[in-house]
């Protein structure tokens, strides 16, 4: 069940979500983060956060080195991945 699990999983691609580049250094991508909290969050934009929610998740992994390291080799093996099917 945990391969039929993984064959289906959707990947999220927090450069997108975040508007940040694969080369966005640390500083960019604390940028991008507080320019979009600033926007969606409920405090503000009165919507229910899951924009927010989505924009902190993506802020998580590629802020923390181990944790985007991590995920750059998911992220290249899903577009090969991709690629290949395609």
């Amino acid at each position: 069940m945990s391969d039929l699990y993984s064959q289906h999983r959707i990947f999220v691609d927090h450069y997108a979500i975040l508007g940040v580049g694969l080369l966005a250094d640390e500083p960019a991508v604390k940028a991008a983060f507080r320019r979009l909290a600033k926007v969606h969050h409920p405090d503000y934009s009165g919507d229910d956060g899951l924009k927010f929610l989505e924009v902190y998740n993506a802020y998580r992994v590629l802020g923390d080195t181990a944790a985007r390291e991590q995920y750059d080799r998911q992220y290249r093996a899903a577009i090969s991945s991709w690629k290949n099917a395609h």
